[in-house]
């Protein structure tokens, strides 16, 4: 059993009640990374230096029945757009419905090209970033055009060229939305077979999400 239970390195002796290291290894080999310890959460938000608060009440739609339990899912997701701040114009304008009112869509998370993490959601709230699966998944927006046949952005509406692929995460990016996402599923004890994309689990673009987990597959250790 030494060698299954890391003895004696990761073992404690009970006589004398020592406490057993919280510190773990970031696979993206990134200082002071939220992956790299057990974080705490105040009031929805987590509260470590890695993660920068960035409310937007109005993308909040009730509470999870269970703030910890309900989550089956970490969600990745792509904004389409260039940069967190246009992201974040876009969840506090909505979208209008066809009742002509406006929708507040959102996630829990914006990761930007230059890698900071955006907390824009409580973790006890549910936002509406995926059909079907809003009441028990966390969502996260990797910054990031879809781009037509040319390699420009393009969202495919009218008058536009069709979305042919998606832009490529940055080496910051691909390593914190890593981070940020094994982080999360130590919080909610989950594995990595709880990570999904948007695209498997609703009607979105080919490869929104599928580009990202590529992307952080290797810092997934």
């Amino acid at each position: 059993l030494k060698p299954v239970c890391k003895y004696p390195q990761l073992c404690c002796n009970l006589g004398k009640k020592e406490k057993v290291s919280e510190n773990m290894v970031c696979p993206s080999g990134l200082e002071d990374c939220i992956c790299a310890t057990v974080f705490n959460v105040e009031n929805g938000f987590i509260n470590h230096s890695r993660i920068l608060k960035d409310h937007i009440k109005i993308i909040e739609h009730g509470n999870f029945k269970n703030a910890k339990t309900s989550i089956q899912k970490i969600i990745l997701h792509r904004t389409a757009g260039s940069t967190t701040e246009a992201c974040k114009t876009a969840f506090k304008n909505g979208r209008k419905n066809k009742s002509g009112g406006i929708d507040h869509y959102g996630t829990h998370f914006i990761v930007g090209k230059d890698g900071k993490i955006h907390q824009t959601a409580d973790l006890g709230k549910i936002t509406w970033h995926c059909k079907g699966w809003n009441s028990k998944a966390i969502g996260i927006e990797v910054v990031g055009c879809a781009i037509d046949k040319n390699g420009k952005c393009t969202l495919g509406l009218k008058g536009q060229l069709p979305v042919a692929g998606w832009e490529n995460l940055t080496e910051d990016q691909a390593k914190t939305v890593a981070c940020l996402v094994k982080s999360l599923l130590n919080y909610y004890a989950l594995s990595t077979e709880n990570i999904d994309c948007h695209e498997h689990l609703a009607s979105k673009e080919k490869g929104e999400g599928q580009i990202v987990l590529d992307a952080i597959k290797p810092y997934l250790k």
